[in-house]
C-alpha cells in the first residue's frame, strides 16, 4: 500500500455523506462541477423528444 497523503487544501476536506441501506458512506468532494464538465464529450446518442406528444403551453399575460 502506498504512504497517506493528507489533503493540502481546506477545500480537499470536504465530504458527502449519504447511506447505503444501514450502512454510512461518505464520498470525497472533489474539484468543481463545471471543471468535471469542462472534461466531457459530447453525447454519442440521440436523446428523446421529451415534449413529443404535449399540448402546446397557454398564453400567459403579464
Amino acid at each position: 500500500m502506498g504512504r497517506f497523503t493528507p489533503p493540502q487544501k481546506p477545500s480537499d476536506h470536504r465530504a458527502r455523506l449519504a447511506r447505503d441501506s444501514d450502512h454510512p458512506v461518505t464520498e470525497p468532494i472533489r474539484g468543481n462541477l463545471l471543471a468535471v464538465l469542462a472534461t466531457l464529450g459530447p453525447i454519442a446518442e440521440e436523446l428523446p423528444d421529451v415534449d413529443l406528444g404535449l399540448l402546446p403551453p397557454d398564453d400567459v399575460d403579464l
